[in-house]
């Protein structure tokens, strides 16, 4: 591109912010670096691995998530509201990373900018997709982070209230609060996909920069998804205002309604379901006591020993979902609270929230992939049909099987060999010749 230059740039072109950093501070890159923040270093190392770490997170929590999906939906797991908000939670979550895997594979693994962070790309498709897949990510997670309320809420009513709770927390009202969810986030995110468009700016061509040719007069086109709220100097005094408070009400609904809040309510519901657990435990620890007081019938007996069973089975679940929350958040509040920052300090996506970025996204795929480690590792009922369904137990029943089968045909054998052995011996001493010695032994 051939025009008149003003400071190094074409005249009337707005460049790049990593080509405008490069083209001011190519000559003093080892000064600035040694004048980075520890907080700089670290999200400039992070995402340097933040691509493979992701994408070998993805590789294993899509095919979990499908794992715990066709587990869920069998016969004797789908007809429990427990398990029917964990199976919608299991799709959330999958939608989740099959929307993240693409731009994660474009933008940290094939890497066709110069600098990934803010991230460009000589493509307009690419970012158009990222565009649209920026909203799609805050609706499934956000959908996934309130049923996993939900999920609390329906546990609270079943322990909380023995006989009220299950007629209310029924496989119906769960698919029900789903459907209702999800138009929520929907509405919601709005703001989020009106200040999002696809910018557009100018710097050197990859090649160049490699070469360190950064005064060429060759340009091109790079894309970004851009955000209403910072184009303000291009904008009229009569856009700037509405454009910039829908950035702050997508700023405040983003921190709020979809960390914050639904936070604050799962902190509760733990306490709460800890509560009702320890409460469940003292009640059967008196029954048992009173039952050794008094002089009670075996089928008395035998009906204490169900209830024990029924309510031992009620608290293993009760933990795995304790366990489930916990996870969601210790994830969740720490990012609902850096998203408020930003509009709380002045800077502070500049100073603070950008260099955190990568790690905040790795972290809630970790989130994402953890539900079908806790599954297997605190439900035997997961396990067992996780087993029925994949066939593994058949595999070990034929490899047990066939090691025995194995290991007796090794054992026949040997038995054979020995038998055969001392059959040999007993021939020859039965017919060596007799010494002539006095002692009458064979030699």
């Amino acid at each position: 591109m051939e025009s008149l230059k003003i400071n190094g740039w074409p005249e009337s072109i707005r460049p790049c912010s990593f080509m405008q950093n490069l083209h001011t501070n190519i000559t003093s890159d080892r000064s600035s670096t040694e004048q980075l923040t520890s907080l700089v270093r670290f999200g400039q190392r992070f995402g340097e691995l933040h691509g493979p770490l992701s994408l070998a997170l993805c590789f294993f929590g899509i095919p979990t998530n499908v794992a715990n999906i066709l587990v869920l939906t069998r016969t004797s797991m789908s007809q429990s509201a427990t398990n029917h908000l964990l199976f919608w939670l299991a799709v959330a979550d999958l939608i989740t990373m099959l929307l993240y895997v693409p731009s994660l594979y474009h933008f940290y693994i094939v890497r066709p900018n110069p600098i990934r962070s803010p991230v460009y790309s000589p493509y307009k498709l690419w970012v158009i997709y990222q565009t649209a897949a920026a909203s799609g990510l805050i609706i499934f997670h956000s959908l996934a982070l309130w049923i996993a309320v939900v999920l609390a809420v329906f546990r609270y009513l079943y322990i909380g209230f023995p006989t009220v709770g299950p007629r209310l927390a029924t496989k119906r009202r769960a698919f029900l609060s789903v459907i209702v969810l999800a138009l929520g986030c929907i509405l919601f995110v709005i703001p989020n996909a009106l200040i999002n468009y696809v910018d557009r700016c100018y710097g050197t061509t990859w090649i160049m920069f490699h070469t360190n040719e950064s005064n060429s007069d060759k340009f091109d086109v790079y894309y970004s998804v851009g955000f209403e709220s910072n184009d303000e100097q291009n904008m009229s005094s009569d856009a700037v205002w509405p454009k910039k408070e829908l950035y702050a009400v997508n700023t405040w609904l983003q921190a709020s309604l979809f960390k914050i809040f639904p936070c604050f309510l799962l902190s509760v519901l733990t306490v709460l379901l800890v509560f009702q657990m320890k409460k469940a435990i003292r009640r059967r620890k008196a029954l048992q006591q009173v039952a050794a007081r008094q002089q009670v019938t075996q089928l008395l007996k035998n009906n204490q020993k169900c209830s024990r069973n029924q309510l031992h089975s009620e608290n293993r679940t009760t933990t795995l979902l304790l366990a489930i929350l916990l996870t969601v958040l210790i994830v969740e509040l720490p990012q609902g609270i850096l998203v408020l920052c930003l509009q709380l300090i002045e800077n502070f996506y500049v100073n603070v929230y950008q260099h955190l970025g990568d790690f905040i996204d790795f972290t809630t795929l970790v989130n994402e992939s953890m539900n079908f480690v806790i599954y297997t590792s605190m439900s035997h009922q997961f396990r067992r049909e996780f087993c029925q369904l994949f066939l593994i137990d058949k595999f070990r029943e034929r490899f047990r099987r066939t090691c025995f089968a194995t290991e007796s045909q090794t054992v026949e054998t040997n038995e054979n060999a020995s038998n055969v052995k001392r059959a040999d011996i007993s021939n020859y001493v039965c017919c060596m010749p007799r010494s002539s010695s006095t002692d009458g032994q064979p030699l």
